[in-house]
């Protein structure tokens, strides 16, 4: 077999070992949802529309709150399910199940998207630092926090917890019907944690879309880093 013959099979082994990794869609989509991050900062440091918005949302829910406890009994158990606590749990889970699966890069990346998830979080609600709902108008079960309010921490670490989750689930799983189910019930426990942060008027409503965005981006990036390692490394311990 001449050169030119042995080149050419070589590259096409290599075609089909895998398409070679590309930043463009990955940073497409981190530009797209921190695009929309910024430009909601933006309108609530300086819109008064935007907050008479939030503020309506706000005493419409409380409102409703007041009027119907089971449903905020509801909402108070799925605020704690995407707590400090719940989220917690998920991501030491989720972390140690990987360096089970002996998946070093993933574990390692559950802790990056988490830990620095958090460290963003802190660093701009103190940048930001809107004021929460008084007290008065919020729930009794959240009328103590006294932390800044955007972006909701619930908000931000359910988009990167569940979305975690979501990665591995679609990236392992066999079986398109598994992978569906998973895939809108954690998309629809992101959504619900959300909107329990709204519902019991520990944020305003942009807090929570704020959260949502920060953390699809954060997400984003994270998940790019892991697949451009993989891409670009060999296993470990026979899998990556």
């Amino acid at each position: 077999m001449d050169q030119a013959s042995l080149g050419k099979t070589k590259t096409n082994e290599l075609t089909v070992q895998g398409a070679p990794f590309s930043w463009a869609p990955w940073l497409t989509a981190v530009s797209g949802t921190l695009l929309v991050f910024v430009t909601l900062t933006w309108l609530i440091l300086t819109s008064e529309d935007i907050r008479d918005f939030d503020l309506s949302i706000a005493r419409t829910l409380q409102q409703h709150a007041h009027d119907h406890s089971a449903v905020r009994q509801f909402f108070w158990l799925v605020t704690w399910v995407g707590g400090i606590v719940g989220l917690t749990v998920l991501a030491t889970t989720g972390t140690l199940t990987m360096l089970f699966s002996r998946r070093y890069l993933l574990a390692a990346i559950w802790v990056l998207a988490t830990a620095g998830g958090a460290l963003v979080n802190l660093a701009i609600k103190e940048t930001v630092a809107r004021v929460r709902p008084i007290p008065e108008m919020r729930d009794e079960s959240v009328a103590h926090i006294g932390n800044p309010s955007f972006p909701s921490g619930h908000a931000m670490g359910s988009a990167i917890g569940m979305g975690m989750c979501l990665f591995v689930a679609l990236r392992f799983l066999n079986g398109k019907r598994a992978k569906l189910l998973i895939s809108i019930g954690l998309v629809m426990l992101i959504l619900l944690i959300g909107f329990s942060r709204i519902y019991l008027r520990a944020h305003w409503f942009t807090d929570v879309l704020g959260g949502f965005t920060l953390g699809a981006s954060w997400l984003v990036l994270c998940l790019a880093i892991a697949t451009r390692f993989r891409a670009g490394a060999p296993s470990e311990g026979g899998r990556k």
